[in-house]
């Protein structure tokens, strides 16, 4: 049986959407329960959103943009930027993320800290 880790080569747009967030809130100095506090959101919300595991609506985009000091735009446009980054860099971002009860092998993602470099890496060329 073969027990190395499958190959983590992709990742999802959600993923991508959620990891930028958190970088302009950490930039911004605040933490998860701050920003949730000010979106009417609870924490918990929040962080599902910076993983990448739920959709963000345009609603709460426009205003989490808004808490952050940037804008709907800009995030897409990162986001955007991040995607063709990471995959001129070998990393698949999927659209959706794969359903685990489908029966089909279940991918190994690229998340959290390793995203946030990749991201950062691609956004300061």
């Amino acid at each position: 049986m073969n027990t190395t880790p499958p190959e983590v080569n992709r990742t999802t747009y959600n993923a991508v959407v959620g990891r930028l967030l958190a970088s302009y809130r950490e930039t911004q100095g605040l933490e998860q329960a701050e920003l949730a506090e000010r979106l009417h959101m609870s924490q918990p919300s929040w962080s599902r959103i910076e993983r990448g595991e739920t959709n963000v609506t345009m609603e709460v985009l426009a205003k989490a943009a808004l808490a952050l000091n940037t804008s709907p735009g800009e995030i897409v446009d990162k986001t955007e930027q991040a995607k063709q980054g990471l995959e001129k860099l070998g990393i698949e971002v999927l659209l959706e993320r794969p359903n685990k009860t489908s029966g089909e092998v279940v991918l190994a993602l690229l998340a959290g800290a390793a995203l946030g470099f990749l991201i950062a890496k691609v956004l300061s060329k």
